[in-house]
């Protein structure tokens, strides 16, 4: 081939290096090698150099081991069930609250709710022990004053019908 009837991309591809000699070989009859064909399947690449595959790093997991405050949840329970139902069911929500600002990792407010829970708790706790106590002694005013109009009633049999005469 002279210089006079060469052209530059006469069947020469797109000018990837591996690809111009595996068209030339399949032109002249010569058998291609297996890098010339994988080039003529696969498109041309940007060469890369010192490519490293490494196994990535295993996470490194910090605990940090906090105290989760009380919840008074059976106090709470206690109090909504047996006390004030009203400020029970506030200190169930705060006992909840509890457990989920703990589980989030917000230990201030977790403390927080902790205190509003025990405080509802016991205000509700002094309220029902306080409606009970009112309660009985009610109660045995009550009974004590039936049991005293029952001994001042005169019991005597009366005759329902006078002597006629």
């Amino acid at each position: 081939m002279s210089s006079a009837n060469y052209t530059p991309f006469q069947n020469e591809g797109d000018g990837n290096p591996m690809q111009r000699s595996a068209v030339n070989a399949v032109e002249h009859g010569k058998p291609m090698q297996r890098s010339a064909v994988y080039a003529l399947e696969q498109p041309a690449l940007p060469p890369y150099t010192d490519v490293v595959v490494t196994d990535p790093t295993p996470p490194i997991i910090i605990r940090h081991h906090t105290v989760i405050p009380k919840d008074y949840f059976g106090l709470a329970l206690f109090v909504t069930l047996c006390c004030f139902l009203p400020l029970g069911i506030v200190a169930l929500i705060k006992s909840n609250d509890v457990r989920v600002r703990a589980a989030h990792g917000d230990q201030l407010g977790a403390q927080q709710a902790s205190q509003h829970a025990q405080t509802f708790s016991m205000i509700g706790l002094g309220i029902g022990v306080a409606s009970w106590a009112i309660s009985l002694v009610v109660l045995i005013i009550y009974i004590a004053a039936v049991v005293v109009a029952v001994n001042e009633m005169d019991v005597t049999p009366q005759p329902i019908l006078e002597n006629i005469n």
